[in-house]
Order: C-alpha cells, then sequence, then structure tokens
C-alpha cells in the first residue's frame, strides 16, 4: 500500500499543471537575463454586476460573480489568476494587480476578462493592445473592468540583486 501511494504521488507530481498559464521560471528568467522591462497591470473595476445563481431552482438568488483574467503577449500566455469582487452588495469591486518581466520591444498584449458580471451575453471581455517596453523602465496598465488605459513608462527604481550588485562593483577600485 505504501509503495502505491508513493508511485501515485511521484504520478501526480509529473503531471503537467493546467492550473497556470504563465510562463515557467526558467523562462522568466531568461527574460530577466536579457534586455527587459516590466508591465504592470492594475485591475480597478468598481461596477461589478451580481449573477443570477440557479443552482436551486426552486430559490434563484443573487450572487457575487466567479472572476478571472488572463493576459497573453505574442500569443504567449503570461498571466491566468482569479479575481476576487468585493464589498457587502452589488454592485462589487475587484481591485488588484500584477507585475511581471518582458523582452523589450514592441509586443500584442492580450487582456482576457472572464466572469465578473458582464453585460447579458458575454461571458468575457477581450482587448488587445501593442505595447512597446523599453529596457530598465515599467510600463503601466489600468484595466477598469471595460477598457484598457497604457500610462507612461517610468523608470523602474526597485531593488533588485542585481542592481545593488551593481552599486557595490562600482563602489569598489579599479584593479586595471
Amino acid at each position: 500500500m505504501r509503495s502505491l501511494l508513493l508511485a501515485l504521488f511521484v504520478s501526480v507530481l509529473g503531471l503537467p499543471s493546467c492550473a497556470s498559464a504563465e510562463p515557467s521560471a526558467s523562462r522568466s528568467q531568461f527574460i530577466v537575463a536579457h534586455d527587459h522591462g516590466w508591465l504592470e497591470l492594475r485591475i480597478e473595476d468598481p461596477d461589478v454586476a451580481a449573477v443570477l445563481d440557479a443552482s436551486d431552482p426552486a430559490n434563484p438568488a443573487w450572487s457575487r460573480p466567479s472572476c478571472s483574467l488572463s493576459v497573453l503577449l505574442d500569443d504567449e500566455p503570461f498571466l491566468r489568476e482569479p479575481l476576487y469582487p468585493h464589498g457587502a452588495r452589488a454592485p462589487y469591486s475587484v481591485q488588484s494587480g500584477f507585475r511581471f518581466p518582458v523582452s523589450t520591444g514592441e509586443h500584442e498584449f492580450t487582456l482576457n476578462y472572464m466572469g465578473c458580471g458582464l453585460e447579458a451575453g458575454a461571458e468575457s471581455l477581450r482587448i488587445s493592445e501593442t505595447v512597446d517596453i523599453s529596457a530598465g523602465y515599467v510600463l503601466p496598465l489600468r484595466f477598469t473592468g471595460r477598457s484598457l488605459v497604457v500610462g507612461e513608462p517610468y523608470e523602474n527604481t526597485i531593488a533588485t540583486l542585481d542592481s545593488i550588485q551593481d552599486k557595490v562593483d562600482a563602489l569598489q577600485p579599479d584593479d586595471g
């Protein structure tokens, strides 16, 4: 029995994960090892409608919707996350954000917003926009629940191990 459980456990570990559609750690490390910038996506949807829950036909009720978001860059999955509407009653609100490295240059950014009490008959909203990523800069994007607003890039000032190493190296006397 013990070896059966061990074999089952090892088999489960070997299965590819379907729950996450973001780049692997190896892909992210490759991006960061080369010229890259950052995308910072803010989700600010203040108008999330309740949805009719008809799971019990005798007692239909309005409830908080289930929401999720996915992001593709040049058709490559970069992000797939659940979103959590909050508030005591409708309209609910979604407030969230994500930041991830992106190779420099122009990319086709595609956002898929699913659930979240979208207009009748719509299960998802898909928005695409061409974005230009500059090395060492952050491109802010804000999604309002219905539209995508591209902001002005700003210099990335968040300290990383690489930026700290560069500063330490600059303090060292030149042996040459």
